[in-house]
């Protein structure tokens, strides 16, 4: 629930404080990842200017926020005040958040996923770096080979065309302009009446 709204926020057009600010809120008074989560993006928050940005936080985090006891390293106590502690020192840039969390190894597994997410919400498509997104953006198909050759950048697209764009949000601009992103058509917008999904279902 804390990243589902701190990613509401983001995608709304709300800025990196406004939505840890939406996740906090959501994280139960009392609880060790409260507790946690309060503590870490009050450090990053004091972290926000140092140069080194979301790296210059990893060794604190390292000692006062991640277990080195309970291994157990994608328990949320954990990912979740990392990654709004690093999406706030990065001041919401992904290239710097998401390889400040890979350098915590106990929640490599998860807190990048977490502060990508975040961080790529908050941001626009111009924000991830080129290299990146050309890696990726193409499935392989491994785990399911029906997707195999899906674009992701499209994709994204056709999602955030189903849907009105927020006053003041990010879709109306920049996810259809993706550089080498193609134009996707809606399945209102297929002329074949034999199936509902047009286009799409070839």
């Amino acid at each position: 629930r804390a990243m589902a709204a701190a990613s509401a926020e983001a995608l709304g057009g709300a800025d990196v404080d406004t939505a840890v600010d939406a996740a906090l809120a959501q994280l139960p008074d009392g609880t060790e990842i409260a507790r946690n989560a309060a503590h870490a993006v009050r450090i990053a928050r004091e972290f926000a200017g140092e140069r080194a940005g979301a790296f210059a936080l990893v060794p604190v985090l390292e000692h006062q926020i991640v277990d080195h006891v309970y291994s157990y390293g994608i328990a949320a106590a954990e990912t979740v005040p990392v990654a709004l502690a690093l999406a706030t020192a990065s001041r919401g840039d992904i290239a710097q958040a998401v390889p400040a969390a890979a350098c915590l190894s106990r929640v490599a597994d998860s807190a990048p996923a977490l502060a990508g997410a975040l961080t790529g919400a908050l941001g626009t498509i111009g924000s991830v770096p080129d290299g990146w997104r050309e890696t990726c953006r193409t499935l392989a198909g491994c785990a399911l080979p029906r997707f195999a050759g899906t674009d992701l950048v499209e994709l994204a697209g056709l999602l955030a065309a189903t849907e009105p764009a927020p006053t003041g949000g990010q879709f109306g601009h920049d996810i259809h302009r993706a550089p080498g992103a193609h134009d996707v058509p809606l399945p209102h917008d297929s002329h074949d009446a034999r199936d509902p999904r047009g286009a799409h279902a070839r």
